[in-house]
């Protein structure tokens, strides 16, 4: 592997180039994984697997999503002393665990959402590894439905794989009328290390209501955020203010 250098500033270290890819419980070994980019696409591109959109290759390439499969990467940092450190990962297909120098430091399921985990105490001055821990997505949505008190239908005549409505991820990768069922795994955006505040602000949405359009009416602005501190309990904080605002006529 490659080894990538920090320059000292503050911008976000990306950490998308030369990633590593392996079966975690079968026999291919270490192949390039480009990132962004999907577990299929790197196997095919190295001739480890035919075209799934070849005739009836899909359902041949099952063995794919029912693995578990470990990407890595190996970078250079040097932490600041008293600085703390995210490492975000923009969009993750979609369960899979992070990990750090051996240390567990965060769980992905979800493939919409962004996602920040604290790293400071998980790094290491010199080289540092870093692992995405990919499980099976096919088989986490079987056992969600073997573990649910109801049956949860899902539209078998349109999707080959099943119980896929149990997971946070683009429901056609199950298979549509239109597309084919390979349940992809993989990265997509960038992976960034960056350097982090005590607290920070997360979420933030604004919302206007305007009771009328009449001079003298009244409009009121709100912003709701989540302020995040790095530790196992998130501060939850919501901001608001209200002000009356004379609506102009349209003559003004």
């Amino acid at each position: 592997m490659m080894h990538v250098t920090t320059t000292g500033t503050d911008a976000p270290l990306v950490l998308n180039a030369d990633w590593t890819l392996k079966q975690a419980d079968g026999e291919i070994s270490e192949v390039p994984f480009p990132v962004p980019g999907d577990v299929h696409s790197a196997l095919l591109a190295q001739n480890l697997i035919p075209d799934p959109y070849w005739r009836d290759t899909e359902p041949a390439l099952d063995w794919v999503h029912e693995s578990e499969w470990l990407a890595a990467k190996i970078f250079t940092f040097t932490p600041e002393t008293g600085t703390r450190y995210t490492l975000t990962f923009q969009s993750v297909d979609c369960h899979a665990v992070v990990m750090l120098n051996g240390t567990k430091v965060g769980r992905c399921d979800n493939q919409f959402l962004r996602w920040d985990f604290d790293v400071t105490d998980a790094l290491r001055p010199g080289e540092n590894r870093l692992e995405l821990h990919f499980l099976s997505n096919s088989q986490h949505a079987q056992e969600c439905a073997d573990a649910s008190t109801i049956a949860i239908p899902y539209i078998a005549q349109n999707n080959r794989l099943a119980h896929f409505n149990h997971l946070r991820k683009t429901q056609c990768h199950a298979g549509w009328d239109w597309n084919i069922a390979l349940s992809p795994l993989g990265i997509y955006g960038d992976v960034l290390l960056r350097k982090s505040d005590a607290f920070r602000f997360d979420n933030i949405t604004t919302s206007t209501v305007r009771w009328n359009l009449r001079p003298n009416s009244i409009s009121r602005l709100s912003a709701s955020s989540t302020l995040t501190r790095p530790c196992p309990l998130p501060v939850n904080q919501r901001i608001w203010s209200e002000r009356s605002i004379r609506a102009k006529t349209a003559s003004s």
